[in-house]
């Protein structure tokens, strides 16, 4: 006589933390700011979809912020090159 084959259980899959709504302003650090900052009145807008997320949305603001920040940075390195090369003349 063979033995009775026993019925493993599966392991339960692990919750999943959800995401956040609400995160920390880039400007002055704030908690719990969404597209407006009460404290520092920083904003952001972005066309959304019914597939869009706040986590893609705060990206969005995120890529921004890097873009203005790139686009600082690089006027501010012609107007250096122009000076320096008046003075070089």
């Amino acid at each position: 006589m063979g033995k009775r084959k026993t019925k493993m259980k599966r392991p339960k899959p692990k919750p999943r933390a959800p995401l956040d709504k609400t995160f920390n302003c880039l400007f002055c650090n704030h908690e719990k700011s969404t597209l407006i900052c009460k404290v520092c009145g920083q904003t952001h807008q972005s066309i959304i979809h019914n597939l869009s997320a706040p986590v893609d949305i705060y990206s969005d603001w995120i890529d921004a912020c890097d873009a203005v920040a790139n686009k600082t940075n690089r006027n501010l390195t012609q107007e250096l090159n122009l000076n320096n090369n008046d003075y070089n003349n």
